[in-house]
């Protein structure tokens, strides 16, 4: 929106004076007038452009935050996970919840000979003796 002129007195005319010289200070007056008018407009054309930009600007950042908080929750959670698995946390709660390594039940022979010593072929055979 722009602003309204404001009307300035000119007692200049182009017939003011009585001297050939006063038609030059009129001329210079107007000048003077159409250019501090000019000046008003392109002020208020680049304030308007300034808010429209910062508008912009705010809005575009907004959005840019939300996608990187997304992100970076995403990179959080990948990185709570690996950091699980590290740990072995994922194998432990299925392996306690009774399923094997590939999601196959285990069966109670199984829990028991897992943990159990076997004695490999060289021990077997010097017992034997």
């Amino acid at each position: 929106m722009l602003a309204p002129r404001i009307a300035v007195v000119n007692p200049y005319g182009s017939v003011a004076g009585a001297c050939s010289g006063d038609f030059h200070v009129y001329r210079h007056a107007r000048a003077r007038e159409n250019e501090r008018l000019a000046k008003m407009e392109t002020d208020e054309k680049t304030r308007v452009e300034v808010e429209e930009w910062a508008k912009r600007k705010m809005a575009e950042d907004e959005e840019l935050e939300s996608k990187q908080a997304k992100k970076r929750k995403k990179r959080q959670k990948q990185k709570e996970a690996k950091m699980m698995k590290r740990k072995g946390a994922f194998k432990n709660d299925v392996e306690e919840a009774g399923e094997g390594k590939w999601g196959e039940k285990k069966s109670a022979e199984a829990e028991e000979d897992e943990f159990a010593y076997v004695a490999g072929e060289a021990e077997r055979a010097m017992s034997v003796r």
